[in-house]
């Protein structure tokens, strides 16, 4: 059944419709893979910062805490129960 479904999508023509939503990032590797495409060195963009950045993803996220979610939840719920009085 799945079969047949993909068929006639594929035969309408439908198929051609798709984007690749990575802007063929995922289509380079796969030719890559193939043998069917030589590797693409990217330029780099002059408008992206090359330095002040940090490696990991605790580069500059403030520490919260349990306190601080349950309080949030506390306000929110306070503020949810005032406006369906």
């Amino acid at each position: 059944m799945a079969r047949r479904v993909v068929n006639d999508y594929v035969t309408s023509g439908l198929a051609g419709n798709i984007v690749d939503p990575d802007g063929g990032v995922n289509l380079q590797k796969k030719k890559l893979s193939l043998g069917l495409d030589k590797e693409v060195v990217p330029l780099p963009d002059e408008h992206f910062p090359d330095s002040g950045f940090q490696v990991g993803i605790s580069a500059g996220i403030p520490q919260i805490g349990y306190s601080q979610i349950w309080k949030y939840l506390i306000e929110d719920v306070e503020l949810k129960k005032q406006l369906f009085r």
